[in-house]
């Protein structure tokens, strides 16, 4: 990976070097207003191009470059009615390989119904201290009812299923039966049997 970005850089280092050398031709054959504004643009991209090069990690100042160069060429074709044709056409190819490639998508997984991931719904967790269980307050008490959610999801849990247990006491809604939580619009956790 690292040694294609780099033959890339490479290759957009010498594309700009033939643009830069095919615009200090340009300037010499000019003469007046046209040249003086040629070469402060020159100058302009030239220091752009350094700046690209020290942050080449940010691929989006090249790109910005090139896209200069083609506006500058399209510019003197405007004006001056002179077309170069080589050189737009390396400032298009530099223009093209750099632009941002994009990362590929990250394949997900796919969860069968009642198994899914939970979300960033439930309530961070507890501190350490705090997460921290003596084992004669590990059994779960079934006494509100059978089944718990959050108020602020659409998923019932088993009392002892280690989600329902992150639920802040506050946000607790508790069902005695299945049917009552489905009534209610909430769906049944991996851990309900």
């Amino acid at each position: 990976m690292a040694s294609k970005k780099l033959s890339t850089l490479f290759l957009q280092g010498f594309v700009l070097l033939v643009l830069f050398f095919g615009l200090i031709q340009i300037i010499v054959s000019s003469q007046g207003l046209f040249m003086a504004l040629e070469l402060v643009g020159l100058l302009f991209l030239l220091l752009l191009s350094v700046a690209g090069f020290l942050h080449y990690k940010k691929a989006s100042l090249l790109s910005l470059v090139f896209l200069l160069y083609i506006f500058n060429l399209v510019a003197i074709w405007y004006f001056y009615g002179s077309l170069y044709v080589i050189l737009l056409l390396a400032s298009l190819f530099g223009f093209l390989i750099s632009l941002p490639k994009k990362k590929p998508a990250s394949k997900s997984r796919v969860v069968p119904y009642g198994d899914e991931p939970h979300s960033q719904v439930f309530e961070p967790l507890p501190p350490a201290k705090e997460a921290v269980v003596k084992p004669a307050e590990s059994e779960t008490k079934f006494t509100p009812g059978k089944y718990v959610a959050s108020k602020r999801s659409n998923v019932y849990h088993e009392p002892k299923c280690d989600w329902a247990k992150k639920i802040q006491k506050d946000r607790q809604l508790w069902f005695a039966d299945r049917k009552e939580a489905l009534n209610k619009g909430y769906k049944k956790h991996g851990c309900v049997q």
